[in-house]
């Protein structure tokens, strides 16, 4: 068992995800998918959704 935890939403459960965002994560998903492939079950931690709207994306995560 792989456990990945990302401070992004990875995998977008909302539908307002901008293109630049299913961009940047493809790479890592990639990176995912082979460890799947590989034959190890991945658990994937990510943040809420409501988390990802109050942080933009993540990009005011620091934002006081």
């Amino acid at each position: 068992m792989v456990i990945a935890v990302s401070c992004f939403s990875l995998t977008g459960h909302d539908n307002a995800v901008p293109a630049f965002f299913t961009a940047m994560n493809a790479a890592p998903l990639a990176e995912l998918d082979a460890v799947r492939d590989s034959g190890a079950t991945v658990a994937l931690i990510e943040p809420r959704s409501d988390f990802v709207v109050l942080t933009k994306h993540g990009a005011a995560m620091m934002d006081r």
